[in-house]
């Protein structure tokens, strides 16, 4: 698949994934995974500053805590999709 990964569908995503050897895989996953916490950390330090600096906001809190929830469901249903891929990899 010549595609770019930004482009690519989910399905497309995981045909990709299972094409990879094990080690490179594996590596993309815990990529994935640490960019999801890199953002929601990011969104964190965020409130953080906001509280200090005595600008909260609440509807920009509930902004940030809806989109935190969000990452962090994407990347439950990516770790599930990604540890099905894996097992089924094992299979073959």
């Amino acid at each position: 698949m010549n595609k770019a990964v930004s482009d690519m569908t989910s399905e497309e995503y995981l045909e990709y994934l299972n094409d990879l050897p094990e080690h490179e895989f594996m590596n993309v996953v815990a990529h994935d995974v640490k960019k999801v916490v890199s953002i929601a950390h990011g969104y964190i330090s965020l409130l953080r500053l906001d509280i200090e600096e005595g600008i909260l906001d609440a509807d920009q809190v509930q902004e940030y805590i809806a989109e935190m929830e969000a990452m962090i469901e994407k990347s439950y249903v990516y770790i599930g999709r990604a540890e099905d891929s894996y097992r089924s990899r094992l299979k073959s």
